[in-house]
């Protein structure tokens, strides 16, 4: 019967079950006694068996999950460097609009206004919404004061925004920009 706990309790270690072999090994040891050597020093030999067992090295990775596994981070950094590249750029384009801002806005001139924009100005970020656009004020928008709607050259449909809007939304994004932690991909 002990025979058949012992190999009860390697067939546990081999299932993988080390709690429960060592708790049958415990109760094995305390009913066998002192006058069953035998049994005891084949005990002892099943219990080193299964140390050494778990002291094995985990076995290598083959060569396909290691490539798969580079391919992956290759993946992933081609990503970064695109989405660094692309915060990079946007973040030039609202940069542009700050500049404008300042050498036409936030000058000391008596008659700045009516302003005009010489060229298309970017003023958020085309990855924050669904359509991957961003805001532009197109080249020609006239702006009568800080607050007031602009209006195309050829006068056709006001735009949505006044410059003061404008202004916040490219400083906001121009903020949040330098915060990675903000960063919409």
């Amino acid at each position: 019967m002990l025979k058949e706990l012992i190999k009860l309790a390697n067939e546990l270690d081999e299932r993988g079950l080390q709690k429960e072999a060592d708790t049958l090994d415990k109760m094995i040891k305390s009913a066998v006694g002192p006058g069953m050597d035998g049994f005891s020093s084949q005990m002892r030999m099943d219990q080193e068996k299964r140390k050494r067992e778990k002291m094995k090295p985990k076995e290598e990775p083959s060569l396909m999950d290691v490539a798969v596994g580079e391919e992956a981070n290759l993946k992933r950094q081609r990503e970064q460097d695109e989405s660094d590249a692309q915060k990079k750029e946007i973040m030039g384009w609202l940069q542009e609009t700050a500049k404008w801002f300042q050498d036409n806005i936030f000058v000391s001139k008596v008659d700045k206004f009516p302003v005009a924009t010489d060229k298309d100005y970017m003023y958020s970020d085309p990855r924050s919404n669904s359509t991957k656009k961003g805001y532009i004020v197109p080249a020609g928008t006239v702006f009568e004061d800080l607050d007031g709607h602009g209006t195309l050259r050829d006068g056709s449909s006001p735009f949505t925004h006044s410059l003061r809007t404008i202004y916040q939304y490219a400083t906001g994004v121009l903020k949040r920009l330098n915060e990675p932690s903000q960063l919409v991909n």
